[in-house]
């Protein structure tokens, strides 16, 4: 059985349609487990509760103040009963039973410890994850690259599992095994979570797939400014890239951009991308420079 674990957090709408979406495709044996990470109102719980009295498949679990998120997956075996764990992030949704190759690939291997479908981005339907390589200079700067960014769906959906250096953490299915030995640090608050699992995985041995046969579409839409405001006290960014370089002794690239002045913190906590033409070294070349 797969337990599907997701944490919902503001974006009611879109957590219903990832919830629906299930239910409608999911053909396999599951277990659904949704953590209402205390941004309900009492009506939309209530609506929670209605869904789960017509939905045997689906757990409730509330929480009785706000956590960042690997503090709440650190906890997943606590709720979960299977012998998978798919993270879904709320925003996301299914099209179709996408579990079956995915449980038969981490079948065929037994150190496969986790698998993750391709990632698109609705309605575009373009690639926004297939596939985390690292780029590690010799000073131990830490960059994970995308494989395929922004790409149609089309132009590698024929392509076969691949192994990857890591998988992201709101869209992959990890074995159970793997999350016994390999447990969320929740200390992080943020992606870098996502980026420590998978590291102390690959120190055990254990190995990650993507599938590109598979897919889960990613509905982005305008955060809400609760959410987002949310978000920002949850989120402790600099201190989580100072706790992953005195973990790991890895240096995240952002800092070199902040530093050059391509990259500044939004307003929700998280490093943010300015426009190519806005960088120092543009603007000097375009003599808009002193």
């Amino acid at each position: 059985m797969v337990s599907i674990y997701i944490i919902a957090f503001y974006r009611f709408r879109s957590t219903l349609r990832c919830l629906h979406s299930l239910k409608k495709h999911l053909r396999s044996a599951y277990e659904v487990i949704v953590v209402e990470n205390a941004s309900a109102t009492e009506k939309q719980w209530t609506v929670y509760e209605r869904l789960a009295k017509r939905w045997d498949q689906l757990k409730l679990v509330k929480l009785d103040r706000q956590r960042h998120c690997p503090w709440i997956r650190a906890r997943v075996l606590k709720h979960a009963c299977g012998d998978y764990v798919f993270f879904m992030d709320n925003d996301c949704f299914v099209e179709n039973d996408i579990l079956p190759p995915l449980v038969s690939e981490l079948q065929s291997d037994k150190r496969l410890g986790g698998i993750s479908p391709a990632l698109l981005y609705y309605p575009a339907r373009t690639f926004q994850c297939l596939g985390i390589d690292l780029e590690l200079s010799g000073n131990r700067l830490f960059h994970p690259k995308h494989l395929c960014h922004n790409e149609p769906y089309e132009t590698q959906s024929h392509r076969k599992p691949f192994y990857s250096k890591f998988i992201p953490g709101g869209c992959s299915l990890f074995t159970r095994a793997f999350l016994e030995e390999c447990g969320y640090d929740d200390n992080f608050r943020n992606v870098f979570g996502d980026y420590d699992i998978c590291l102390q995985g690959g120190n055990l041995g254990w190995k990650y797939k993507f599938h590109p046969g598979c897919y889960v579409l990613h509905h982005k839409t305008r955060p809400d400014p609760l959410y987002v405001d949310a978000k920002a006290r949850l989120t402790d960014w600099h201190g989580s890239v100072r706790l992953f370089e005195e973990k790991w002794r890895l240096r995240y690239f952002i800092l070199e951009e902040i530093k050059a002045g391509r990259v500044i913190m939004d307003r929700s906590g998280f490093p943010q991308w300015l426009p190519r033409d806005s960088w120092p070294e543009n603007l000097n070349q375009a003599g808009g420079g002193p």
